[in-house]
């Protein structure tokens, strides 16, 4: 990764043009034409350095609503269990820690409703041994935002 990798990686993730042709313009912020964004876009994803690319919404303010959902799973079937929720639409993202409740994953939906269905339905998920769903109450929006250093690259 070299340094334009960098600066295109920051602006992927904290500027990105809101147009018809989003790749044009970040080229003309690095001096790049369009076609030489998109392939390195491409390169950073096949490396591994780009997992999505996608709009982040506030749920609440579209009427929706969202929880965390905290799943205790036989450590055998922790991947399959991942692979169920992410079937989802709904599931933003899954993440296994170090916890009796094994394996987190986050649910944006229209109605509570919703993401009761989707906790029961992964609640018979064969290794789940114990969920738990929990609501958003209020807003903690933490703005994350990686930069790439030298130590960071493969």
């Amino acid at each position: 990764m070299d340094q334009l990798d960098r600066q295109l990686l920051d602006l992927l993730q904290r500027d990105f043009p809101i147009t018809a042709r989003p790749y044009l313009a970040l080229g003309e912020q690095l001096g790049l034409g369009e076609d030489q964004v998109i392939r390195r876009v491409q390169g950073l994803k096949d490396a591994g350095l780009i997992r999505k690319l996608g709009a982040v919404f506030e749920p609440s303010k579209l009427g929706w609503v969202s929880a965390l959902v905290a799943a205790k799973v036989a450590q055998h079937a922790i991947e399959r269990v991942a692979e169920v929720a992410n079937g989802f639409r709904e599931v933003t993202h899954d993440y296994e820690r170090d916890h009796a409740y094994n394996l987190w994953f986050t649910v944006i939906a229209k109605n509570d409703e919703r993401i009761q269905e989707i906790v029961n339905t992964m609640a018979r998920v064969e290794g789940v041994e114990a969920i738990f769903c929990l609501p958003a109450l209020r807003r903690f929006k933490i703005q994350t935002h990686f930069l790439p250093t030298e130590a960071t690259t493969p």
